[in-house]
């Protein structure tokens, strides 16, 4: 027999671990053998070894048991020195190898280090002595030294960082303790060279403990990177070719090579990376910029021609919008109610159908407005509050960090000034809590302690803390006079104060936190002479009871610090003397409520507090003002009385906030139950689903996965940044206006740089106005996550059920993930800081008064400026009292309005959507329905704008609509066509190219063929990108045009009728215009195959098979889960090919290369476009792809179908079957087998069409097992190879049922139906719907190519023309080859193949 490889592995496992009792072997080799099905090793064997005293058996005993615990690929890997490569074990398990690798190769560097000094000073003593003492120490090193071969990239990368980090941690600690040793003189002199020398002291800085540490732990097998690519070679540091002095002294020097290199390629790299990212990054947006302004003067001129005086486009388009204006105002339309009234309708009004429909429609469209039940005005209100918050939140965070970022430097000065190392740092973050505490609450003391940059920042809250408090006292008090002494104590108290319970929940609270409380105030209890003489039980019980009292208070809706100190305070005065004199809430009570000492905390809750309740105020009288009459009503009746609407209708109740009646004005005015409900609590449907903790894992999930795919991502990351430069073109930003270098600087300052040693006052100047304009921190993506991880958390703080919460939110909330959030959201932000930039610029010359400004709302934008508030907001009583300042705000409130609505902003998602990102379907749902939104509003803009009598508007209407065409339709148009134009691919091979050998996440988009060749094999590689991934139009707007487009063009060529194939291909478009919305979630897809699917992917790979163990399967599936099924992090692949392709780089033996799971060597120029550009280049072998892919699939499919109608398993065996159901089953049977044929053919036709010599594909068949000749040739021919038909002879399956039956053969089947079909369907040419075979079997169809036939049998033939055969590569088609010339065709060729299939067979015989 045949061993299987495995079976060999196994073999000469045994034989390694039996070394000396071959008959172990020999018994197990001998099970194999026999075809064993479970060969076991020899039990009474083993015991023997056991108790065997010899010291071979134990020898053979000890590796039995090393194996037994390791397993097979361990072993290998530590016993037998296989690669880990040659091994099956995965990456986490690679990785650990890794490490442990890592440690080993520390240890075997250190001991050469001794190994070195040995050998060398033996060989030197012996010279000296005249006696031969030399030692080998390397070479026992080198013979004994445990070596593991990790040689995959995961294994490998853990190897280098464990070894060589650990190192390097080491010695940077050692230097730095070092340093605070060396004291003040050498600490100045460090100072002084950072700041005359920069560069070198950083590269210094980050090489020193590479050149110190890695001669240590560098070991004889190691090379250094300049080695590495190939600048010199190595010295023999291995082996019996030289002495063992000669090779230590060899090592030694390569180990001084190790730190000589340490410091400028380690601190180099480290140092250079940067500067050439930077230099990089500017010079390409200094070309980007050009290429802007070049765009500018050329489309600027089109614009104002199109909408100039004398065009005639801008009075068209006014005439048609009065008769948009005349056809709404029609007596019909007039009957119907306002749209803006159907808010206050209600389906629960019974009685009124009429009202109930409004209700009903209303609700739907409550649903997808982005102002919910709200009227626009309303919303913007509530937007612009929460606006104001995040922009306190903000200012106060921002330079709070920089404060933080100084505690270091303020201890580093400490040392220096003469304190202790030991106590500097601890006693600086006090001196900064307190010192800061006081400057920041107290506006008449300065500080000294604090350095400058501190102070500045400081000083700024400081002052944004007076500006809130000014504000808060107005709300509190309209007069503006002081606080009273009460309420200044509560304030300087509540200043101090921040809890934990309010951020967190109630579930923060642990149950050793109750019990200790209870405990502590159980023991105040006996002290009141109340409680003094009661029953210890008694007072246990109450004082639990109280302690539940108090965490509920902390549940209360709008529950703020201040309420919560005050209310706290009541509840504990019930119990009089609980309380001592001048004590507001005592120690245990803040324990309860999880005080934070943090002063930064501290500060950012009190100025949230204190923002949000000046904010809420504003709001909430904005509202009360605007809605009078409208949505809001003095009373339950006036609706109906001015309305004749029957609504019922609630009063509004809304409670204090940091105990200010925040809602006075609105307060008992009344609405409808849901507006109601969207003023008061804003919740969503699906808000009682995040409180069960079941549910928050799937959210979990869901989380961790879209966190993976983009956060986590390095080439999402930088696509969020590329694509989004789509909205500026689709806007007409571009020419003068603003510029995108400064817009870069702002961004990344805000990001970056938090160290207060700039001035970063107009940095916060202006991050704080498009913040509050609402213009930034709206990236759909982080926000979609934002909220997923929010609602995990609130969630969690309801239930006490935090394990996996506080798991996820840990990971969520740490600061690496918060960093990565935070780039992610500045790529997006640097586009709309730039569009926001260029629509003031335009907009500020054409806004000359408040009126200008009113106007361009009103006609534009198709919305109220509420002028009132504006006035309220400048602090002006008249239009006439507003200056260029004021006017100012106004413009930048017109040009935010703009980019809100054009740019993607999550703050505009309406509640379906903010409810669907909260259930198992669909992935960033957010995306595809901002798209759908700001597209329809840049139409609308432009339209209206062109309709305006302002000709400068006019023309920035022209320039957005050309803007938005151009990315829409002109950007992934002009790519495609200049990919062709430079490497001849046409439309039609294009096409081919995607319908059949792109793969399945490349078959709707655009692709841009960047080259096509044939390699040394002769085989057809053509190189594509697809250009949708860089624009955000494409796979939302375009996205379903290209899916019916090209449904509709491939139904069309398998010979449907064009409106059959226009209908489903409409319908296949809305299908991908949905699908975001209803697909399953990235990790319920993956559960789903694992579960649902039985072990198959939606594309039909196995995960596992249905005879795997359950362990296998459970393994299998876990593992998709983790990797496959998207929880792994993006950044893992993108790192990993890139790190594969850098190692090729310096790979010449091909076998030593890395590939792909397609056989493709990983590229280094495709894997940095990928990683850097975020553009990934495809490749396609198209002769390698026919043979592995399509022909491999072609092969199981017609073999399965095959074997299925052999064995019976479609019912054509079936006992009770009539001569009519044997028909049936039969047709069904060719018909199966007629749609794999057609399939194939059309990708063997696209494959020709691409430049494939047929003949070649042929052979490629040929070596193909499933396919015979005749399919081969039916392939070719475009012809049906129809089935053969069912045996009927004395040993077939019919003739045991007829025999059974009592009945002859002739009698069961119909064979000669079964024979007039399959000749027939020997007829039909390939490529026609089901529809038309059956026509062609059964109908009219047949016939007439039967008629056909005959006439061009009976006519003259026509000698072909042979001509020269062009280059299959870029086929040129003779000029007598169209549609209707029949030279060099056969009659049926001219009967059955389309004119596209003539031109191909015309080719392929040399005619064409």
């Amino acid at each position: 027999m045949a061993f299987t490889d495995k079976q060999k592995e196994d073999i000469r496992r045994i034989a390694h671990i039996f070394q000396n009792n071959p008959d172990i072997v020999k018994d197990y080799y001998q099970q194999i053998k026999d075809e064993s099905p479970d060969p076991q090793l020899n039990e009474e064997r083993l015991t023997d070894l056991w108790k065997s005293d010899a010291d071979k058996d134990r020898e053979d005993w000890t590796r039995y048991n090393i194996w037994t615990r390791a397993g097979d690929a361990r072993y290998d890997i530590k016993h037998r020195g296989k690669a880990l490569s040659e091994t099956d074990l995965g990456t986490m398990s690679g990785m650990t190898l890794g490490v442990g690798s890592g440690l080993l190769k520390i240890g075997q560097g250190i001991g050469e280090v001794g190994g070195i000094g040995i050998d060398i000073g033996s060989d030197w003593l012996s010279d000296k002595i005249g006696t031969d003492i030399r030692t080998d120490t390397l070479g026992f090193i080198e013979e004994n030294y445990p070596e593991l071969e990790i040689d995959t990239f995961a294994g490998k990368s853990a190897e280098l960082i464990t070894q060589y980090g650990t190192g390097y941690g080491i010695v940077k600690k050692l230097l730095e303790k070092g340093i605070k040793k060396r004291g003040k003189a050498y600490l100045k002199a460090r100072q002084h060279a950072r700041k005359n020398y920069p560069t070198i002291s950083k590269i210094a800085e980050y090489g020193a403990p590479a050149a110190l540490s890695e001669p240590f732990v560098s070991t004889s097998r190691d090379v250094t990177l300049l080695q590495a690519f190939g600048l010199y070679d190595k010295p023999i540091t291995r082996g019996d070719d030289i002495s063992p002095a000669e090779k230590a002294k060899n090592l030694l020097k390569q180990k001084l090579l190790f730190g000589a290199e340490g410091i400028p390629t380690v601190g180099g790299i480290s140092v250079g990376l940067p500067v050439l990212a930077r230099y990089v990054g500017k010079k390409g947006i200094q070309v980007g910029g050009v290429a802007s302004r070049t765009a500018g003067r050329v489309i600027d001129p089109v614009a104002r021609a199109i909408t100039g005086k004398y065009s005639p486009l801008p009075p068209a388009l006014r005439q048609i919008r009065k008769g948009f204006e005349k056809v709404s105002d029609s007596p019909l339309l007039r009957k119907i109610p306002p749209v803006s009234d159907w808010r206050l309708y209600s389906i629960k009004n019974r009685g009124n159908l009429g009202e109930q429909i409004l209700g009903g429609l209303n609700f739907v469209l409550s649903s997808l407005r982005t102002n919910a039940q709200l009227t626009p005005d309303a919303m913007d209100m509530v937007r612009l509050s929460e606006d104001t918050i995040r922009t306190v939140r903000r200012s106060v965070a921002d330079n709070l960090e920089i404060l933080s970022n100084k505690v270091h430097t303020l201890a580093d000065e400490m040392v220096i000034a003469g304190q202790k190392a030991s106590v500097a740092s601890a006693w600086s973050q006090k001196v900064l809590q307190d010192d800061l505490l006081n400057f920041i609450t107290n506006p008449k003391m300065s500080s000294d302690i604090l350095p400058k940059g501190t102070r500045l920042a400081a000083k700024r809250i400081r002052n944004l803390l007076q500006g809130i408090k000014k504000e808060y006292r107005k709300v509190v008090d309209e007069s503006g006079e002081a606080i009273d002494g009460a309420f200044r104590k509560d304030l300087d108290e509540y200043l101090t104060m921040s809890f934990k319970i309010l951020k967190e929940g109630p579930g923060s609270v642990s149950a050793e936190t109750i019990k200790e409380v209870a405990k502590l105030y159980a023991t105040r209890l006996k002290e009141i002479p109340e409680w003094k003489f009661e029953n210890p039980k008694a007072i246990q019980d109450i004082a639990e009871k109280r302690v539940t009292d108090l965490i509920a208070l902390a549940e209360k809706d709008n529950m703020s610090t201040a309420r919560l100190i005050r209310e706290a305070g009541e509840a504990l005065e019930k119990d009089v003397g609980f309380l001592k004199p001048g004590e507001t809430i005592p120690d245990i009570v803040k324990k309860l409520y999880g005080q934070v000492d943090d002063v930064r905390d501290r500060i950012l809750d009190t100025a949230i507090e204190l923002g949000s309740t000046v904010a809420k105020k504003r709001m909430y009288d904005g509202l009360a003002k605007s809605g009078q009459g409208q949505w809001l009503f003095r009373d339950a009746d006036e609706l109906v009385v001015t309305k004749g609407i029957k609504t019922t209708l609630e009063p509004i109740n809304i409670g204090r906030k940091a105990d200010v009646d925040v809602a006075g004005n609105l307060n008992g005015l009344y609405t409808t139950p849901a507006i109601k409900k969207a003023i008061e609590q804003g919740s969503l449907l699906t808000d009682k689903l995040v409180d069960l903790p079941f549910y928050r894992s799937f959210l979990q999930l869901k989380g961790a996965t879209q966190i993976s795919k983009t956060i986590l991502s390095p080439v999402t990351q930088i696509r969020n940044v590329t694509s989004a430069a789509g909205f500026a073109l689709a806007n007409g930003h571009f020419g003068r206006g603003a510029s995108l270098l400064e817009s870069i600087k702002f961004i990344t300052r805000d990001l970056f740089i938090k160290d207060g040693k700039f001035d970063v006052e107009a940095l916060q100047k202006v991050m704080a106005e498009v913040t509050e304009e609402g213009v930034v921190n709206s990236n759909l993506i982080q926000r979609e996550i934002q909220l997923l991880a929010e609602d995990i958390a609130k969630g969690a703080g309801r239930s006490r059920i935090t394990t996996t919460d506080e798991l996820f939110n840990l990971i969520y909330q740490s600061k690496p993930m918060q960093f990565l959030t935070k780039v992610y959201q500045s790529g997006d932000d640097i586009w709309k800081f730039y569009g926001y930039q260029f629509e003031k610029s335009r907009m500020a010359p054409l806004m000359k008064s408040l009126d200008d400004v009113v106007k361009y709302h009103r006609e534009v934008l198709g919305k109220n400026f509420d002028v009132d508030a504006f006035l309220a907001r400048v602090g002006k009583k008249s239009t006439d009292a507003v200056t260029p300042a004021d006017l100012e705000i106004a413009i930048r409130k017109v040009a935010s309005n703009v980019v809100k609505n054009t740019y993607p902003n999550y703050n505009y998602v309406p509640t379906l959507i903010q409810n669907l990102r909260r259930l198992p379907v669909g992935n960033f749902v957010s995306f595809p329905a901002e798209m759908m939104r700001t597209s329809a509003n840049l139409l609308r803009y432009s339209i209206n704008e062109m309709s305006s009598s302002n000709p400068e508007i006019r023309a920035i209407g022209a320039k957005r609509l050309i803007g938005f065409g151009t990315a829409l339709l002109g950007v992934d148009r002009g790519l495609r066509e200049i990919g062709q134009a430079l490497t001849g691919v046409t439309n039609e091979e294009l096409e081919a190219l995607q319908r059949s050998y792109v793969p399945s996440w490349n078959k709707q988009g655009p692709l841009m063929p960047i080259s096509r060749e044939v390699n040394e094999d002769g085989e057809v590689v053509i190189r594509y990108i697809n250009t949708g991934y860089q624009n955000p139009y494409t796979s939302a707007i375009q996205g379903p045009f290209y899916v019916a487009m090209n449904a509709i063009n491939d139904r069309q060529l398998r010979g449907q009728r064009l409106d059959e194939a226009m209908f489903k291909g409409i319908m296949e478009g809305f299908g991908a215009l949905i699908e975001p919305f209803a697909s399953e979630a990235i990790f319920y897809s993956a559960l789903n195959d694992v579960t649902l699917r039985n072990g198959k992917t939606e594309m039909g790979r196995d995960i596992y098979f249905e005879e795997d163990p359950l362990g296998d399967k459970i393994a299998k599936s876990i593992h998709h889960l983790m990797w496959d099924g998207s929880l792994k992090p993006g950044v893992t692949d993108q790192l990993n090919k890139f790190a594969k392709a850098t190692a090729n780089q310096f790979t010449d033996e091909g076998k030593d290369k890395f590939y792909s799971q397609q056989g493709k060597e990983y590229d280094i120029t495709d894997e940095a476009a990928a990683l850097f550009g975020g553009v990934r280049i495809y490749e396609v072998n198209v002769n390698d792809s026919f043979r592995r892919y399509e022909a491999s699939k072609f092969s199981k499919r017609i073999t399965a179908s095959r074997k299925q109608f052999a064995d019976g398993s479609d019912g054509i065996y079936n006992y009770n079957n009539s001569k009519q159901d044997i028909v049936d089953y039969y047709y069904d049977y060719q018909l199966r087998n007629y749609r794999i044929f057609s399939d194939f053919h059309r990708e063997f036709k696209d494959a020709v069409l691409l430049g494939i010599d047929p003949k070649e594909l042929g052979r490629l068949l040929l070596k193909r097992g499933g396919i015979i000749k005749s399919d081969i040739r039916a392939i070719m021919t475009g012809t049906f190879n129809a089935p053969q038909l069912p045996a009927v002879g004395p040993r077939s399956r019919f003739a045991e049922i007829a025999k059974e039956k009592n009945m002859s053969v002739k009698d069961l089947v119909p064979w000669q139906e079964l024979k007039e079909m399959r000749k027939k369907f020997l007829r039909v040419p390939l490529g026609l719907t089901p529809g038309k075979v059956k026509d062609f079997i059964f109908g009219r169809l047949f016939e007439r190519f039967q008629e056909k036939r005959q006439q061009q049998s009976a006519a003259q033939p026509v000698i072909p023309i042979t001509q020269p055969q062009t280059t299959a590569a870029t086929p040129q088609v003779a000029t007598s080859a169209v549609p209707g010339t029949d030279q060099g065709l056969t009659p049926t060729e001219m009967a059955l193949l389309s004119p596209e299939e003539q031109l191909i067979k015309l080719r392929q015989k040399g005619v064409a």
